[in-house]
């Protein structure tokens, strides 16, 4: 890849089911990394992996992968169906930080 060309927007998802309805929107499939699905999607590049479920599976698959593609932005995506009972399909959830239960994550 050279200098002035971004990686990939890099999408993660904990569920293999989550991680389909990601790749119904994508055309241009090409070989990604490690089990991942490189595509475009809206006129974007992008690489699409399930990690698996939980924190470890989420640190371990999304640190490989971000070595691996080197993207131009991390975007988790899934159902975030345990934050609220208010949240309503289709709905975004941005944070303003991140914590784990160690306290604040990088």
């Amino acid at each position: 890849m050279s200098a002035d060309k971004a990686g990939p927007i890099l999408i993660v998802t904990a569920l293999e089911e989550e991680l389909e309805a990601i790749l119904s929107l994508a055309s241009e499939f090409r070989e990604g990394a490690e089990g991942s699905h490189a595509a475009r999607i809206g006129g974007f590049d992008v690489t699409a992996a399930a990690t698996g479920d939980g924190v470890k599976n989420a640190q371990e698959r999304a640190a490989f992968l971000c070595d691996a593609v080197r993207p131009s932005a991390l975007l988790g995506a899934g159902l975030a169906g345990a934050l609220s009972a208010d949240l309503g399909i289709g709905e975004l959830v941005v944070s303003s930080s991140v914590r784990d239960a160690a306290g604040e994550a990088p």
